[in-house]
């Protein structure tokens, strides 16, 4: 190809030359000389511009490569952590379960445990309220009270009466058979 580019200057000065314009010749050699130059720097230019954006597009390619594997670490490192933490939502809710299961059984005993002192405390209360009665009836059918019996209903009264839940009315009959003994003088305990 470079040889057809010396041929046609020639060409052209022959064809110049004949035609008696060698000022035509001279014109048209410079042009053709400024077209290739502006030609050259124009390929030049669009060499250098493809070449800019060879290497833009290999930068992004670049960082955009990178950046996926930026991700995809970030995502792995979190997907990890989340694993972690789902483990230990489980293990905790485990730890939940047992521990409301365990916090049922103990609510279980705990209320048939206060049944059977709801039921023990009541067998007692009734004991006592006998206790008093027999106690009381003798010792005034006598008018008389030892110093053993005034003691005695001392304490089954105390506990009678403590068995008793603040709400719950004491039986008349028991405190006025109470407060009745209480008024009369100790006699001596005989053997």
């Amino acid at each position: 190809m470079s040889w057809f580019k010396e041929i046609i200057p020639i060409i052209v000065a022959l064809i110049a030359g004949t035609t008696g314009g060698g000022l035509v010749f001279a014109k048209f050699i410079i042009e053709r000389k400024d077209k290739m130059e502006a030609d050259s720097i124009q390929s030049r230019i669009d060499k250098a511009v493809e070449e800019a954006k060879k290497e833009m597009q290999e930068k992004l390619d670049n960082v955009s490569r990178e950046r996926s594997l930026e991700g995809k670490e970030r995502f792995e490192t979190h997907a990890a952590s989340i694993e972690e933490i789902n483990k230990q939502i489980k293990a905790n809710s485990n730890q939940i379960s047992e521990l409301t299961e365990i916090s049922k059984n103990v609510l279980e005993s705990m209320d048939s445990l206060n049944k059977v002192v709801r039921t023990s405390a009541e067998s007692q209360k009734n004991s006592n309220y006998d206790r008093i009665l027999v106690v009381a009836n003798k010792v005034l059918k006598n008018q008389k009270i030892t110093i053993t019996e005034k003691t005695n209903l001392i304490q089954l009264y105390s506990s009678w009466e403590a068995l008793h839940g603040e709400n719950e009315k004491l039986d008349p009959k028991i405190k006025t058979m109470y407060d009745e003994c209480m008024k009369l003088t100790p006699v001596p305990d005989t053997d």
